[in-house]
């Protein structure tokens, strides 16, 4: 089969989401692959995910049920029949549904021989299905041509979410829809935009640890070892000291790069200001190390506010 386009007018070149505001052009150019998940799910004809077997009409379709794995959420291979190639819905704690949950045509896509209970996902990115099961892994190239990557497509979500609270004034979800924007815009390289809705969330006083730590990675990535050793610090110095940070501790996303990077004074600085709130025998370990100039295990807090 002839590879053809996601979405209309497809290309191979990514256009990029107009950023002069949230929800510019971007928004309105909303990947029409998110649009035929919804149908997907709302279809009465197919009976909607949480209904019976649902017939998938398309590659696009299976790509859309595949998803991105999860430890909570995959497709599994259940076997084929003289018609159909058969999946089930898995998660962390068993089957989320009935064993032919999905089913597409085998006309539609050429599977090689695989054993039942072989994972199936997408990856958008490389437009190509992945299958593993007990005796290997198996790539099988998709019919069409993704316009967006799942970043920009997250992205593109992120600014329609975001539209109705443009004119709006600072407000707990105002904050929640920018945070999104923020690591959507990160994920998928917009780092101006990026930018820009970090210093909007702190003029909101919105989540201030997660937002420095996101602008500081955001200098880390431009090589400006100042910014953000500047804004590491100010992800300790100004934040509040509650919530989440007070039980979890704060975030070292951005400390173990810069300590990589052997910026151990501002590391050192930056784990003192947060004994205020989370003065645990963890944080005196890792200042510990950082004398010694070793990079510490940061376990867990290496991956808050990302």
């Amino acid at each position: 089969m002839e590879p053809h386009p996601r979405c209309p007018g497809a290309a191979s070149a990514r256009p990029a989401a107009e950023a002069a505001s949230p929800v510019g052009a971007g928004a309105r150019a909303f990947s029409c692959a998110w649009a035929l998940a919804l149908m997907l799910v709302m279809s009465p004809a197919h009976g909607g995910f949480l209904g019976g077997a649902v017939e998938l009409r398309s590659q696009e379709e299976l790509s859309d049920a595949a998803g991105e794995f999860t430890p909570s959420r995959y497709l599994v291979y259940r076997g084929t029949d003289d018609k159909f190639h058969h999946f089930q819905e898995t998660g962390k704690f068993g089957p989320l549904g009935p064993t032919g949950k999905f089913r597409i045509d085998k006309r539609l896509i050429a599977l090689p021989d695989l054993l039942p209970g072989a994972v199936i996902t997408y990856d958008q990115n490389q437009g190509v299905f992945r299958l593993r099961d007990d005796r290997g892994r198996h790539v099988v190239k998709a019919d069409f041509v993704e316009r967006y990557t799942r970043e920009e497509e997250r992205y593109l979500k992120a600014m329609a979410a975001a539209r109705r609270f443009e004119s709006a004034g600072p407000s707990p979800e105002k904050g929640e829809a920018w945070m999104a924007l923020l690591r959507a815009a990160f994920e998928s390289r917009r780092l101006d935009d990026a930018e820009r809705f970090g210093r909007e969330l702190l003029a909101m006083a919105y989540e201030v640890h997660t937002v420095h730590t996101y602008l500081g990675r955001i200098a880390l990535e431009r090589k400006d070892l100042e910014g953000a050793a500047r804004h590491l610090v100010a992800s300790a110095e100004e934040t509040p000291a509650t919530g989440p940070l007070v039980s979890f501790g704060p975030s070292m996303a951005l400390a173990k790069p810069m300590a990589e990077a052997g910026q151990w004074d501002a590391v050192a600085r930056y784990l003192r200001a947060c004994q205020r709130f989370w003065d645990k025998p963890q944080l005196r370990d890792w200042q510990r190390h950082i004398e010694e100039r070793r990079v510490p295990d940061f376990g867990a807090n290496r991956f808050y506010g990302r």
